[in-house]
């Protein structure tokens, strides 16, 4: 294949192509007779792929893939599994009929050990290929295997419709345990002599034990929920009137609630204390099956019994379990899955969805999850390529100073400066420090880290002088966020710095974190008061010559810079919002100015308390502008319209919180509820922002890049520009985007 060259081309189609070749042609076709992956190259060389070489628009193939929505397929003949095997087969409903027939209850005359459950709905295509793979190992191994092929009446209840069924089924049949399959998941060909499921629950089970759960890696805890530690896509449970009761109840309280059933068994689970009463127990990490791409690159992932995709988007889960279906069927009798092919299908279709995020919306979680993965297994030539790869797009695609750009260089300065890169590291942060100052606001948070890390490279490089000054800047907004005991770390290292640079005189340490963050403003709070005091001046100069456009203007152009360095409860921040609500007052613009007095109101009262005389005076403002419109009332309705959206947003959050949104009703409904709160709070308006934020998580972690990107950056964007950096929810803005799309924590 030949690549043509020239920087016309869309940075996206970069090294796409290669992809899709290293894939093979047959898969990048789309035709319905090769839907089972059979053409998967053994191998992904992503070292092969190049991030510099642009290819045509129209040479960019990202369909390699079936459509997520369920075609009409025509019945194939059915075959007859008799060799216990459906690698013959051709078709999506011929392999699912293969699996039904391949290893059905009560073909042995000894109850066995475990009854194997596969959920695989028809309208999830790659559901056919794990249901094929189980029974083919149940059969190996003399478990009986069901396919239940059910579409859930709700989606939310999709596994607790299903279990008592065949909890009776196994009971009746004097089978002891069942082992549940979501579809997602699959049982891993492995060497005959070897059994992982009968050795997980001959090691871990006791007569007691009626649930056995994996649980999950520590890198995928939430402290905010701590009964959510255990896989339920996955699980051993005892054929017991115990194991029923508790399903049933869970189904009852799940659909009563309209919560997902995993969150309801999950919290049970914990609240009631299963665990310490030994009902519930929690295997280690990859015992029978663990997260993610850990699944398939974690250490001893050929030890484990099932590889449980589940946290993958559609494109991944279908391209890695039809190549993972194919290892299989190339396998000799009674030997181990060779890994490689599923490394390299999971390899190519992350890159491959990577770039179409890109295409679509500018940025890519894949990219930088892709990166963190290459980077655990020491391939930092390829997480380097990858990384600049994505960097390069942000810029194209979003731009240089943009906050999701600065973000980008950050992960790839702190990978280089990892691997002993550091000239190009400070480079890089460098940059971002100077940008982000801008664009971030001196003290937030991020910039205290990227101020931190400036200060070790610039150490390391010997630069002692510039090394002190970043740190002076990290203990300045260190004691804006009140973490004293990381300012002394802080200033111990500042001290140090001093030593070492020969400075005559180094105070002790309380003295220089006072010389250093006295509790005068320091020189950027200054600088942004001393910018609204000019704001205030040249508004009201302009007010006088009748200019009260320019006077507006001068006024927000304050607030915008401002904003950046003060928190929002800042005395001089909010006289400058009640002059800007003034002046929108007097030009006619009752509304507007309702809302900036509104929110002005609600900080003081939140911070002073209502009887306060600046939150009384404010009042005052809000009774003024309700007797020049004629209407009474207008605090109480901008309070409960505030209150509704609020109630709202906390519903669709707890609704979707392991659905994720995929439910569009919950998603269109928030949508309405912020189309109605709009006119009465304010585009910008912390309620309104709060649920926006909300509905783009949601679209994000649905795979819907195309639309949350656009939406998720501009919320976090308004949220620094009106809110500030200081706000929680600016705060809670940030870290969602680092830890969801960059893969970073701060």
């Amino acid at each position: 294949v030949t690549l043509p060259v020239g920087r016309m081309v869309p940075w996206w189609c970069r090294g796409a192509l290669a992809a899709l070749v290293l894939l093979g042609p047959e898969i990048a076709a789309d035709r319905p007779e090769d839907i089972e992956g059979s053409s998967v190259e053994s191998t992904f060389d992503f070292s092969q792929v190049s991030f510099a070489q642009p290819v045509a628009d129209d040479d960019f193939e990202d369909a390699f893939y079936e459509s997520s929505q369920s075609p009409e397929f025509v019945r194939a003949e059915e075959p007859d599994p008799s060799d216990g095997s459906c690698c013959s087969v051709q078709d999506e409903t011929a392999l699912r009929a293969c699996a039904n027939k391949t290893s059905p209850i009560g073909a042995c005359n000894d109850p066995p050990l475990v009854m194997v459950v596969s959920h695989a709905p028809r309208s999830i295509h790659y559901a056919a290929a794990t249901a094929a793979m189980n029974a083919m190992w149940s059969a190996d191994r003399g478990y009986p295997f069901v396919l239940d092929e059910r579409e859930p009446a709700q989606w939310i209840s999709s596994r607790v419709e299903v279990i008592p069924h065949w909890l009776r089924r196994c009971r009746a049949e004097g089978i002891e345990w069942m082992l549940w399959l979501d579809s997602d998941a699959f049982l891993l060909a492995q060497e005959d002599n070897f059994n992982q499921v009968r050795k997980a629950i001959r090691k871990y089970s006791d007569s007691n034990t009626q649930i056995m759960l994996t649980r999950e890696v520590d890198s995928f805890l939430d402290p905010r929920a701590p009964w959510d530690d255990g896989n339920v896509g996955v699980m051993l449970l005892r054929c017991s009137e115990w194991t029923l009761s508790l399903i049933e109840r869970v189904r009852r309280e799940c659909l009563a609630e309209q919560k997902q059933d995993e969150d309801t068994l999950e919290r049970l689970l914990y609240t009631e204390e299963y665990e310490a009463q030994g009902m519930l127990k929690r295997m280690p990490p990859q015992a029978l099956n663990s997260m993610g791409h850990n699944q398939i690159f974690g250490p001893n992932a050929s030890l484990q019994a099932v590889i449980h995709l589940n946290d993958m988007p559609f494109e991944i889960r279908n391209h890695t379990i039809y190549a993972a279906f194919r290892a299989h069927c190339d396998l000799p009798p009674g030997s181990q899955v060779n890994f490689t092919v599923l490394k390299a299908a999971f390899d190519s279709s992350t890159f491959s969805l990577a770039s179409q995020d890109f295409r679509e919306a500018g940025t890519s979680r894949w990219a930088f999850y892709m990166a963190r993965r290459l980077k655990e297994q020491k391939r930092f030539q390829e997480t380097e390529d990858l990384l600049r790869w994505a960097v390069d797009g942000l810029r194209t695609e979003i731009g240089e100073q943009k906050v999701d750009t600065l973000f980008g260089k950050s992960v790839l300065a702190k990978f280089l400066g990892s691997i002993n890169r550091t000239e190009e590291s400070l480079e890089l942060f460098q940059n971002a420090v100077a940008m982000g100052i801008k664009v971030l606001g001196a003290h937030n948070p991020v910039m205290i880290e990227w101020h931190e890390i400036l200060a070790t490279l610039l150490q390391s490089q010997g630069r002692l002088s510039e090394a002190a000054g970043s740190l002076r800047q990290v203990v300045r907004g260190l004691r804006r966020w009140k973490e004293e005991v990381k300012v002394r770390l802080i200033a111990e290292k500042l001290r140090l710095v001093l030593l070492l640079n020969g400075t005559s005189f180094v105070p002790g340490v309380d003295e220089l974190i006072n010389e250093t963050a006295s509790n005068l403003p320091d020189a950027i709070d200054s600088i942004a008061r001393q910018r609204l005091v000019k704001a205030n001046e040249k508004s009201s100069k302009f007010i006088l010559e009748n200019n009260l456009n320019q006077a507006e203007n001068a006024l927000k152009r304050g607030l915008e810079k401002a904003s950046l360095v003060l928190p929002i409860t800042d005395a001089d921040l909010l006289a400058t919002r009640l002059n800007l609500g003034a002046l929108k007052q007097r030009t006619g613009r009752w509304e507007e100015a309702l809302i900036e007095f509104e929110e002005v109101y609600q900080v003081q009262a939140s911070t002073l308390g209502p009887e306060h005389r600046d939150s009384i005076a404010t009042s005052k403002a809000i009774v003024q502008i309700e007797l020049g419109t004629g209407q009474n009332q207008l605090h109480v309705r901008y309070t409960n319209a505030m209150h509704k959206l609020s109630a709202a947003t906390n519903r669709f959050l707890e609704r979707t919180k392991w659905t994720h949104g995929r439910d569009d009703k919950s998603v269109s409904n928030l949508l309405a509820a912020i189309q109605k709160a709009e006119p009465k709070l304010g585009k910008h308006s912390q309620g309104v922002l709060k649920a926006k934020f909300s509905v783009a998580a949601a679209l994000a972690h649905q795979g819907r890049s195309k639309e949350a990107f656009p939406v998720w950056r501009t919320v976090l964007q308004d949220q620094l520009r009106y809110l500030g950096p200081f706000h929680q929810d600016t705060l809670e803005s940030l870290r969602e985007t680092l830890l969801w799309i960059y893969q970073e924590g701060t």
